[in-house]
């Protein structure tokens, strides 16, 4: 009905609601087709109609409408038939407008290479808002085919899928187009027994969307006399929706390798499936470094076309020069002898450790290479310099502590050492994205959480060389303690291990002493004598803290805050003021407090802020005098990244704010630990919160896309706010403390009012995600992980001046006492100095 009229349309996720306010506007939309119970402020309902038992509502938009763009009035032949965003595969998410000679060719191809036919049953693998979907739906349509939908609730449960897929007669499916991952969520006895096996329905099984596994791996997904085609396809949204195919051939011969043969042994040989051949009206380019063209060897893969062209964001088809060649970031090997491409693997996929390139897709083709591995993924978290290896082992592998300890002795024969994973993690399943796609964030919590979970055990061994002897044998794969005349280089280990033990050291006790250990475990020094290496690096460290400690003091220096100002965090300024007795904020001098009565502070990551108190000297001579002990102790259960919030109301009552990766938000008594209130949301927590002026709600973001407004009294949540992408960022207080501005991984910021959740303003940092938290104080400051550096107006977030450093920030900018300048520190080690006026 929507294309027989003339008009485009694109799909909303209806979870982000207030980011769909932007997409509204600058795609000119005016209607919107929902299920009748989803609301929106800014929509007004104009009908509802019934469709088999469903009521649909339709919503006119009240956004006033900005004139169309260029890109919204294309000539005829280039007439929109549908848009949709990027998932950030290929950068940072992208609008991308598909016409009518795009996406008709794909299918129309696609229809003949898979030869689909009006007997067909095909499923709706992908979600409205991946771009397979069209292809899944179309090809129905165009084809006469029966379309079958089923609910997420079913599709997020692999063993009911598969019975709705294959047990009712009249449905079952004959054409299954999905990622590899989402089918692999299947075991290979579910596969060879009902998805592919002997007498399957399935006539097609299309993977794309991810590397496509090796011959040998889709091997062992089939049955022996199965029949099923399978096929690789290869595509980027800018040139939706596929650009090559490739069907799969597997060699009629028999599985007849040993499943107990898994440990130290050869690899098998694993036999990469080609990209294949450029479907119609698609070309294809591969270019080097240096922008040339190769025939032969490696490089970066770019999509072009004559007439298979999309629009990207604002472009319009006037500005564009034709063929348009789209970059990939993939890297691809052209075979010298088939020319067929072969997928290698990202850009991004490529790291550096310790000096060395470590390509993460090579690792997880080596891991491949193991006959008992039926699934992994290598991740690299940069925050901790880990390196992580998850695995799915075949059923009778699970649990196997012995396979996991063989695993990682043969990867150190078939990978070079900088390549060697520092976590192996075995998982019964993977964690998939929206789109069906392996989620890497979610591995990299997980890979976070584990190495935590590592160093403490660690530190449970209690003994220094209790916790060497343990990472002497694990990083040596030992099954036992080493013998006193061990020697670390003839048992097998390198440098890098020697820097990776030290460095687990060092993490476990906190301490840079025992450097010289590596000249020991490198010089050919027996296990006893690096024992003896170690001690003494301990005596040397207690020999350094041996002097006047009264010469560390900090300077006692004065401190000063403009109470009367109308900057960031003034409202929580006001607000501390009363709560201290001081009944005049006309100067701009603090008075003078107790410090043991009146505490008022407000954390978040990277910086922990005094509002309206300071005590001038220091009531301790020399550090000999403080003595620390514990209080009290509370088990969040998970991780915790994010900074603990202490607040003390007028009463007396003083409380503490955290939250953790176990999803728990918690506020407790500060004198006590006793637990007030407790919320759990819906994912991990690594954002500090923010406390509102009134000290009744705390605002925190969350991994779910989700900025939350709590009540700090209930723990119920007063309203929450949808982005695009993880809130790592902590909320900072704006607009006189009526307001927080947060930054989302989906690289925007976002200004909303505490009151309510609406949103006031939002700004699109292009450059990269926001990691960091903004500051605020006449303008919003705010960096993002591509190193650029923002100041933008606070009552309309539209941009004063960017500047580009050379390294992603990952820590918050903050302000110096009289406000006139912002600093900036990066990842390589450099801090900037910037006059807030006009960046300089």
């Amino acid at each position: 009905m929507i294309l027989r009229n003339g008009s485009a349309f694109t799909y909303l996720n209806l979870e982000n609601r207030d980011r769909n306010l932007s997409i509204v506007k600058d795609m000119n939309i005016r209607w919107i087709f929902s299920e009748s119970h989803v609301q929106h402020h800014h929509w007004t309902l104009r009908k509802e109609i019934s469709v088999h038992g469903c009521t649909i509502a339709l919503w006119e938009s009240d956004i006033i409408q900005t004139s169309c763009t260029e890109a919204m009035h294309s000539p005829y032949e280039w007439k929109m038939a549908y848009t949709i965003q990027t998932s950030g595969t290929t950068g940072y998410p992208k609008i991308v407008r598909v016409p009518h000679r795009c996406i008709v060719p794909n299918i129309q191809s696609l229809q003949s290479v898979l030869s689909v036919r009006s007997s067909d049953v095909i499923f709706l693998a992908s979600p409205f808002t991946f771009d397979p979907s069209i292809i899944e739906m179309f090809l129905a349509l165009s084809a006469g085919a029966l379309l079958l939908i089923v609910t997420n609730a079913v599709k997020s449960s692999p063993c009911l899928l598969l019975k709705v897929l294959f047990s009712e007669v009249e449905h079952r499916v004959t054409v299954l187009e999905a990622t590899p991952s989402f089918v692999m969520r299947w075991s290979l006895e579910e596969m060879q027994s009902t998805l592919l096996c002997e007498r399957s329905s399935l006539r097609v099984l299309v993977l794309g969307g991810e590397p496509c596994p090796s011959v040998q791996v889709l091997e062992q997904w089939k049955s022996k006399q199965n029949k099923t085609e399978i096929f690789n396809v290869y595509g980027i949204t800018e040139v939706s929706c596929w650009a090559t195919v490739h069907k799969v051939v597997i060699p009629d011969v028999a599985k007849s390798f040993d499943h107990n043969d898994c440990g130290t042994h050869a690899p098998s040989q694993q036999d990469p499936v080609p990209l294949g051949n450029a479907l119609s009206q698609t070309l294809l380019a591969v270019k080097d470094e240096s922008g040339e063209e190769v025939f032969t060897g490696e490089g970066e893969l770019y999509i072009g076309s004559m007439d298979r062209v999309c629009l990207v964001d604002s472009e319009t088809v006037q500005n564009l020069q034709f063929p348009v060649y789209r970059a990939t970031g993939d890297i691809v090997k052209i075979d010298g002898s088939s020319r067929m491409m072969i997928y290698l693997g990202r850009k991004d996929n490529i790291i550096k450790r310790f000096g060395h390139k470590v390509s993460l897709n090579h690792v997880e083709r080596v891991v491949a290479t193991n006959r008992c591995i039926e699934q992994s993924c290598c991740v690299w978290e940069p925050h901790i310099k880990k390196l992580g290896l998850f695995v799915k082992v075949e059923q009778n592998k699970r649990d196997d502590k012995q396979f996991l300890r063989a695993l990682k002795f043969y990867l150190v024969k078939h990978l070079q050492p900088s390549s060697i994973p520092d976590v192996i993690m075995e998982l019964k399943s993977f964690p998939l994205s929206c789109h069906g796609k392996l989620d890497h964030c979610e591995l990299k919590c997980l890979l976070r959480d584990k190495v935590q979970e590592d160093v403490i055990e660690l530190n449970k061994l209690g003994d220094i060389y209790q916790v060497f002897a343990s990472l002497w044998s694990h990083y040596l794969c030992m099954e036992s303690h080493p013998n006193p005349q061990d020697n670390f280089l003839q048992a097998g280990g390198n440098s890098i291990q020697a820097l990776q033990l030290v460095s687990e050291l060092e993490e476990v006790f906190g301490s840079s002493a025992h450097t010289s250990l590596i000249g020991s475990l490198l010089g050919g020094s027996t296990y006893e004598e690096c024992c003896s290496c170690l001690s003494s690096s301990c005596e040397r460290k207690l020999e350094n803290i041996s002097i006047d400690a009264s010469k560390q003091l900090i300077q006692k220096y004065k401190c000063r805050k403009r109470l009367t100002s109308s900057q960031e965090g003034d409202a929580v300024k006001y607000l501390r003021v009363e709560q201290a007795g001081i009944s005049s904020v006309d100067s701009t001098e603090v008075q003078k407090v107790d410090c043991d009565k009146n505490i008022h502070t407000s954390s978040c990551r990277g910086r922990t802020e005094g509002f309206g108190v300071w005590t001038e000297p220091c009531v301790f001579s020399s550090l000999n005098d403080i003595k620390l002990r514990v209080r009290w102790k509370y088990n969040l259960e998970k991780c915790v990244d994010a900074s603990p919030c202490f607040i003390k109301y007028k009463s007396g009552d003083e409380r503490v704010l955290i939250g953790s990766h176990s999803h728990l938000f918690v506020i407790i008594h500060s004198r006590t630990a006793e637990l007030i209130a407790e919320c759990k949301l819906m994912d991990r927590i690594e954002s500090s919160v923010c406390v509102s002026p009134c000290g009744r709600f705390g605002v925190v973001g969350s991994y779910d896309g989700c900025v939350y407004c709590i009540n700090l009294h209930t723990g119920e949540i007063k309203w929450s706010f949808h982005t695009g992408g993880l809130v790592k960022s902590s909320p900072a207080l704006c607009l006189n403390g009526s307001a927080i501005v947060v930054g989302s991984y989906d690289r925007f910021l976002y200004c909303i009012s505490i009151l309510d959740g609406h949103l006031i303003w939002s700004a699109k940092l292009e450059a990269g995600s926001i990691f960091s938290s903004p500051c605020v104080a006449k303008a919003v400051y705010a960096a993002t992980l591509d190193g650029t550096c923002y100041s933008l107006d606070e009552d309309s977030g539209h941009f004063l001046w960017t500047r580009k450093l050379e390294s992603p920030v990952f820590s918050s900018p903050a302000l110096i006492q009289d406000e006139s300048a912002v600093l900036f520190a990066e990842v390589s080690g450099t801090v900037h100095c910037f006059s807030v006026t006009e960046g300089k």
